[in-house]
């Protein structure tokens, strides 16, 4: 049996909501409409959780999403399409 993890998933110009998927590369893909890439978070408040995108999500058009700021509020990122915020253990 596969085990569910709950995630945050973040759609463009909605607010984010908490949901609950299986744990398999295909349900992770569907959730997102494309290819898993993994983007560590850089806040330090965030350390212990990853970003689950679409690794095309730019190159295919995707409506944009949200920014990545470094510590100074500086954007240096955007993010297309919908992602997954997740923890880095089952304690997260």
């Amino acid at each position: 049996m596969n085990k569910e993890i709950t995630v945050v998933r973040i759609e463009p110009k909605r607010a984010p909501e908490i949901v609950t998927v299986t744990d398999t590369l295909k349900s992770l893909q569907e959730a997102i409409r494309g290819n898993i890439e993994i983007v560590q978070c850089g806040a330090e408040h965030f350390r212990h959780c990853v970003l689950i995108i679409d690794e095309e999500g730019k190159l295919k058009g995707a409506e944009y999403n949200r920014s990545l700021k470094d510590e100074t509020g500086k954007v240096y990122d955007i993010l297309a399409g919908p992602f997954l915020v997740t923890g880095l253990s089952e304690d997260d």
